[in-house]
């Protein structure tokens, strides 16, 4: 679910929206299953060890089990947590680059495009890695620029510049 749109104001630590990842939701779900079987197993090799020796012997294996599952728990708890987007820092959101559809056969599924942002690709699958949303100042800039070192000599720190954006086409940013 998408708790913000391009515009919104936040403050850091807001969320931003809750991703949702249906494989690690099932893993938790079987190791709540394996971790519950385990404990249930090791109640019963508690009650056995005085009457059956080999129960004992047991006992130490469900233990490690029981551990190895927690952590594996732990884990994919963490994982689940990290589906919750919270901003880094105040600011106004802003859409990121928008995601071009592919060319393709209508037949086949195809994938999201445009922003995560947009209505249309609520329930879509976002690859890891994939920009959700920027956070910042709308009223500070900056540009990176690479120059050619042929043209190097032409640009000294502190001059005048004027930026064209393809965003903004019919307007021109100056800085310094």
């Amino acid at each position: 679910s998408v708790h913000v749109q391009p515009g919104d104001d936040v403050r850091a630590g807001e969320e931003l929206a809750e991703l949702e990842d249906l494989d690690a939701l099932a893993a938790v779900a079987r190791l709540e299953t394996e971790q519950a079987e385990s404990e249930s197993r090791l109640i019963g090799l508690c009650r056995e060890r005085f009457q059956a020796p080999e129960a004992g012997a047991q006992i130490t294996q469900v233990r490690e089990l029981l551990h190895s599952i927690d952590e594996q728990l732990s884990r994919r708890n963490a994982d689940i947590q990290r589906l919750r987007l919270t901003s880094p820092r105040g600011g106004t959101i802003f859409a990121p680059p928008d995601v071009p559809e592919l060319p393709g056969n209508r037949t086949e599924l195809g994938t999201w495009s445009g922003s995560p942002l947009d209505r249309c690709n609520g329930g879509c699958y976002l690859p890891p890695g994939t920009t959700f949303c920027l956070v910042g100042d709308p009223n500070q800039w900056e540009a990176v620029l690479a120059i050619d070192e042929r043209d190097i000599e032409l640009v000294h720190v502190g001059d005048e510049v004027e930026i064209k954006l393809d965003a903004l086409p019919l307007d021109t940013l100056t800085g310094r």
